[in-house]
């Protein structure tokens, strides 16, 4: 009798343990959006050191306030480079694009180390007292190319502003 209990208590957790895998990759449901704001799609490229480089997070701070109330669809107002350096910012899916408005840009490149992180870029690019790149997505223009961004991983950075 002991046996069977075990059986039957061991495969009731097999059961559960496979059916709370199969719930954990599925992904979560959004609800439809009602009303989404018009979009302007803006996309560029990074280098360090004149190098396109990966994994740096590209932050964009709303100037004023936007109509979108994001919260409810994306809780991130970053992005990180690919393998190219390339970008591109996002609202409600991965590339849709950014709120016509100005926003400035933050840059960082963290690197995992023993006491923590730290920036590679050491803090030049993502000081909120000054502006490293202020850009303007307006609303005549559906999509707006920012280029090459010039980044260097030891020196000060200087503001610069994109329209």
């Amino acid at each position: 009798m002991r046996s069977r209990f075990f059986r039957t208590a061991g495969g009731l957790v097999v059961g559960l343990s496979a059916l709370l895998i199969i719930l954990s990759r599925a992904e979560p449901h959004r609800p439809p959006i009602a009303d989404p704001v018009p979009l302007a799609r803006v996309s560029g490229r990074v280098e360090v050191d004149q190098l396109p480089v990966a994994g740096v997070q590209v932050r964009y701070i709303p100037c004023s306030e936007i109509a979108e109330t994001r919260e409810r669809f994306l809780n991130r107002f970053f992005v990180h480079t690919h393998e190219d350096g390339t970008f591109s910012l996002s609202t409600y899916v991965d590339g849709d694009g950014i709120p016509y408005g100005e926003y400035d840009l933050e840059f960082t490149w963290m690197e995992q180390c023993f006491s923590g992180e730290k920036d590679r870029l050491r803090g030049a690019y993502s000081d909120p007292q000054k502006t490293f790149l202020r850009i303007t997505v307006d609303q005549n223009k559906d999509e707006l190319d920012l280029g090459t961004i010039r980044l260097k991983s030891s020196n000060a950075a200087s503001t610069t502003t994109v329209r």
